[in-house]
């Protein structure tokens, strides 16, 4: 029997894609593990191996994870290129200039 796909993916790509969309949730956010851990009712531990991609993530865990960060599902959504895109841009600090008042 072959191993299960999940829209083309190997059960394992899906995890790993799950994972990497909490991570980035969790960095960009500013969390800690426990924060995450509190709103998804569940352990530190449990919450590692989600972002691990070692353990399925049951449905309750994931709508309440949507719904308090409703970016995670664009963040699955996001491809491997667009990751590595997006983490090699970079800020221009460019001053701009200041706005000239109407009454000038």
């Amino acid at each position: 029997m072959s191993a299960p796909q999940i829209s083309g993916k190997s059960h394992r790509d899906a995890l790993a894609d799950f994972g990497t969309a909490l991570v980035q949730v969790k960095n960009n956010r500013g969390l800690t593990l426990a924060e995450m851990a509190h709103v998804m009712r569940k352990s530190d531990d449990q919450l590692a191996r989600y972002i691990a991609g070692d353990m399925e993530m049951g449905v309750v865990a994931w709508m309440l994870a949507a719904e308090e960060w409703p970016e995670l599902s664009d963040k699955l959504a996001e491809t491997a290129t667009e990751r590595a895109m997006k983490a090699r841009q970079r800020a221009l600090d460019l001053d701009l200039p200041a706005r000239r008042s109407a009454a000038a």
